[in-house]
């Protein structure tokens, strides 16, 4: 894998602070199209060229990231997401043969990855949640046999 996630974050701000001009096309939330990264760059990439991954990389992260962001309001979670897209897109660079395609997958994938992520939170949040409860349950059935009943207990002073 290349070593272009060593300083992650340095790369975000860097990316975000640099003021581009784009010919593209908007489609909101702040998510620009355009066609400046060219099919030679794309097939180069599939064939292994980091320099081409790089172009990639710098093209579509920060649109990518705003993609993931929607869904969580941690900038560390959003750019932890994006690290592994990009990695995923790193490992299976041999199945994308043209740009319409890899920005396709790349924004699907973006969606997919957050939205998995919410579900996982999510059963995670409800495991914990009946490991609580079946904790508390647990509780209350051993303190319910291991201490008799008030009525079953003798009182002291009443003793014969």
């Amino acid at each position: 894998m290349p070593h272009l996630f060593r300083n992650v974050s340095n790369r975000f701000s860097l990316l975000f602070s640099r003021r581009t001009e784009s010919s593209g096309t908007s489609h909101g939330a702040g998510i620009t199209v355009d066609n400046d990264i060219s099919e030679a760059i794309v097939c180069a990439f599939s064939h292994g060229s980091e320099p081409a991954f790089r172009q990639i990389y710098d093209r579509y992260a920060p649109a990518i990231y705003r993609v993931v962001q929607r869904y969580f309001q941690s900038s560390a979670l959003a750019e932890e997401l994006v690290e592994e897209l990009f990695s995923t897109l790193w490992r299976e660079r041999g199945l994308y043969s043209d740009v319409v395609q890899l920005r396709s997958w790349l924004f699907i994938s973006a969606r997919n990855l957050a939205i998995h992520y919410l579900e996982k939170m999510t059963v995670e949040m409800l495991s914990a949640s009946t490991a609580q409860q079946n904790v508390s349950n647990e509780t209350t059935s051993v303190l319910k046999t291991a201490v008799p009943p008030v009525n079953m207990l003798q009182h002291p002073l009443k003793s014969a």
